[in-house]
């Protein structure tokens, strides 16, 4: 039994008397000011990077006895011009230098840690690719745009699907930051899990690393 209810189509094809010479200049400058909040921050803030490089600190060793933190950062400028990089097939990148300080303790038998010493000292951290004039990366050599995307809000998402006349059930733990987890069952109602789409592990192994036991 056909519907009455009309179905809506949507045509994407050039539309005819429109100027396909379209200036998207503005879609680049989106890309730009994102990437630059992110580098070098906007308005006096912290950049991005400083933000996500202080969620890693500080370090302390499992005893007590030393912690490392993080003091500042810098950008260093880059090695080789754009057109070197296209030329040598490099990465148009720059150097990241950390200012980090190690702080040394001494425990007594009652675990009160006291201040021994600490020491200061820039070290090169990381590596990032840098925006050229024209508002593209290159890459190994190779030009390269950003494409944006859609990301998967974090929670948890369950799913069936119907394989072998049988129904199989699984489970999808998406956390804000860190691995996808999938939780899921075989042919044979055997559990699983896998850690960003890899090799299938009994669930077994997953509750003895979380502490349970038989």
């Amino acid at each position: 039994m056909r519907s009455n209810i009309p179905v809506l189509r949507s045509n994407l094809s050039p539309v005819k008397g429109v100027d396909s010479n379209v200036n998207f200049e503005y879609l680049h400058d989106i890309q730009e000011i994102s990437y630059n909040k992110f580098l070098y921050g906007e308005n006096g803030d912290k950049s991005d990077l400083q933000k996500v490089i202080e969620s890693a600190f500080p370090i302390s060793d499992s005893f007590g006895y030393a912690t490392l933190e993080f003091i500042s950062h810098r950008i260093d400028s880059p090695k080789y011009t754009p057109e070197t990089c296209l030329k040598k097939s490099l990465t148009y990148s720059a150097d990241v230098y950390a200012m980090l300080r190690l702080v040394l303790f001494s425990v007594d038998v009652n675990g009160d840690r006291q201040f021994r010493s600490a020491f200061e000292q820039e070290v090169l951290f990381c590596n990032v690719p840098l925006m050229t004039n024209d508002n593209v990366f290159i890459i190994n050599g190779i030009r390269r745009n950003i494409i944006s995307q859609i990301h998967k809000s974090p929670g948890i998402f369950f799913s069936r699907s119907f394989v072998d006349n049988v129904y199989q059930y699984a489970a999808g733990i998406v956390p804000y930051k860190g691995r996808w987890l999938d939780i899921m069952y075989d042919s044979k109602n055997n559990l699983f899990f896998r850690i960003d789409k890899k090799r299938k592990l009994p669930i077994s192994l997953l509750l003895k690393a979380l502490g349970y036991s038989n």
